[in-house]
């Protein structure tokens, strides 16, 4: 209570590689302290600007974006094992049911559908680093497209592309 009235209180946090089972029970503990947790959709808020298709709208028309997905296809081939291992690493220490189960033995059993996630391009994105993946891509355009990627000017982008998996992340959190 704040002067006799009561504050609703909204938290978004990195859903980093924790497990999904991990997440519940945070946001079930601070649900009882009546505060609502969204968590980003990917590992970082970051990663929600990592799509190839929205970067790839982010360049001039009549840009060929070869050189973009060339740069992107380099950036996933260096993430993906690592990311692999995070998953596995993280569902092991944070994970009830799989606390006692050796690494190999999970790293197996995500396998599966880890691959099926990183195959799709409309997935992948998620998985990786966004903080520093980000700064890369920033870099990039800026040195490739002379375009400056400033946090405004993504947001901006983001919004107008009217993306479903963005909005429903925005409706969960409002």
């Amino acid at each position: 209570m704040f002067f006799g009235k009561t504050i609703e209180c909204k938290v978004v946090l990195d859903r980093d590689y924790y497990p999904q089972d991990y997440l519940d029970s945070i946001k079930a503990e601070l649900l009882s302290h009546k505060i609502k947790l969204t968590f980003t959709p990917g590992k970082e808020i970051e990663n929600l600007f990592l799509e190839e298709e929205f970067l790839i709208s982010l360049l001039p028309h009549g840009i060929n974006c070869l050189a973009l997905t060339q740069f992107l296809d380099l950036l996933y081939i260096r993430e993906k094992e690592m990311c692999k291992s995070k998953y596995a690493e993280f569902l092991k220490q944070y994970s009830d049911q799989n606390k006692h189960k050796a690494y190999s033995t999970i790293l197996t059993e995500i396998s599966p559908s880890f691959e099926n996630d990183w195959s799709d391009k409309s997935k992948r994105h998620n998985l990786i680093h966004g903080k520093n993946t980000l700064a890369e891509v920033r870099d990039f355009f800026r040195e490739t497209y002379k375009i400056n990627l400033t946090t405004n000017f993504l947001i901006e982008k983001l919004v107008l592309k009217n993306n479903k998996f963005v909005q429903d992340f925005i409706k969960q959190i409002y």
